[in-house]
């Protein structure tokens, strides 16, 4: 099965080289290429501009003090490029925490500076819908646990929409939540044409349409106002999919738990006690809608894209380019099957018969392992991959601390 994500305007810039010590000029280059844990530890011995120490809060997921600092970037220098980038950087920030309305202000102010921008009038298509209903919010969060099962690789959750059960998966890489057609009629939900696109797997764009649930529950948490991507029955993951199990939680309802852990016997807690935020010990960070981790090969740090939607982890072209001697070592090239939503690529790529990562404080090894040679999405730019369900399920315990930024596999 694979995954919707919706990627609104974002920034790219390819990155070579790290240092230990990165001049100022360095250190915006760890900016501008989405660097995040890099320009967490240049700032923390080096002095950054306002834009780079926010853009650490808010991939930190410290929402206080990048609107702080973000503002500040926007009343300094009102027409600057910094300006703009901080409007855009204050968009994810709402959006990820379900505040629509004060997303879709920063995505206005955008258009009014840069009328053509394509991307912004994307999301204030999606955005303005989302303002003719409250934000999401958490009416209660208690610890809690329920059963998950693995079907074909995913992990699903029982859940209550309005009132009524379904078993939707759990997808930390899907932007928004989703569910498909019929499934929103079943539950009664009001369907908007929205006139947006969002992207899938392949980087190909997808059509799809809003509803909102009043009401959604897992275990003793319990949302109001969750926003759903709706896509036709046809479409992938849905097609074949038995009718209760054709929706995704995705990223906002994952936050909205805070705290979540799973184990090899089926159980899965949410709502509990996190560990206090520590900014130096954190191995998660978001880019601006994505859930990243670190993880290290051969001693060096690589970034991956968290996505508990896709059952298989994938590396990408940043990986090829940092670490050349493994690429050198296979005898040919071969292609690998990359299946979004609504469309099918087969991209050239090299397969090794193992990787050897450590992960959350774990060693795990990805058997085997393919590398894509060519760039699928944006964030396939400057992240070394995409990390699935298959490295995940080899630890017996996954914990993950949405508070403090931390993943931890036991």
């Amino acid at each position: 099965m694979r995954r919707l994500t919706v990627l609104l305007c974002v920034i790219c810039v390819s990155l070579a080289c790290h240092s230990p010590a990165p001049s100022s000029g360095q250190r915006h280059e760890l900016y501008k290429a989405h660097q995040w844990f890099e320009l967490r530890a240049a700032a923390a011995s080096h002095s950054t501009s306002v834009l780079e120490s926010a853009a650490v809060a808010a991939a930190f997921n410290d929402a206080e003090q990048a609107e702080k600092q973000l503002r500040a970037v926007i009343a300094t220098t009102p027409h600057s490029e910094d300006a703009y980038e901080a409007l855009e950087l204050l968009t994810y920030v709402f959006m990820l925490s379900g505040s629509y309305h004060r997303a879709l202000e920063q995505d206005e102010a955008m258009l009014a500076a840069r009328p053509d921008d394509a991307s912004a009038h994307n999301a204030y298509a999606l955005l303005a819908a989302l303002s003719h209903y409250p934000d999401q919010a958490v009416t209660q969060r208690r610890s809690s646990r329920v059963r998950y099962r693995l079907d074909d690789g995913n992990l699903f959750l029982p859940v209550s929409i309005g009132g009524k059960a379904a078993t939707y998966m759990l997808d930390s890489g899907a932007n928004f939540s989703t569910m498909s057609e019929s499934e929103a009629k079943r539950h009664g939900l009001t369907i908007h044409d929205v006139g947006a696109k969002g992207q899938d797997a392949t980087g190909g764009d997808v059509a799809f349409r809003l509803a909102v649930a009043e009401q959604v529950t897992v275990g003793e948490v319990k949302l109001a106002n969750v926003a759903f991507l709706i896509i036709g029955d046809d479409q992938q993951p849905f097609v074949g999919s038995p009718q209760e199990q054709r929706g995704i939680l995705g990223l906002p309802v994952l936050l909205a738990m805070e705290t979540v852990r799973w184990d090899q016997q089926g159980n899965f807690d949410l709502g509990f006690a996190g560990g206090a935020k520590n900014l130096s010990s954190a191995n998660l960070c978001f880019d601006g809608a994505d859930l990243v981790t670190e993880a290290f090969v051969q001693d060096r740090r690589v970034s991956l894209v968290l996505d508990t939607g896709a059952s298989d982890t994938r590396l990408w072209p940043p990986f090829a380019r940092n670490f050349p001697a493994l690429i050198a070592a296979v005898d040919k090239k071969d292609k690998t099957k990359v299946e979004g939503v609504a469309h099918t690529k087969e991209l050239e790529s090299v397969t090794l018969s193992e990787l050897k990562l450590r992960l959350g404080g774990m060693d795990v090894a990805l058997r085997p392992a393919p590398i894509l040679l060519k760039e699928v999405t944006e964030k396939s730019r400057w992240f070394e991959g995409n990390l699935g369900l298959d490295l995940l399920t080899q630890a017996h315990t996954v914990t993950l601390d949405l508070g403090a930024m931390t993943l931890r596999l036991q």
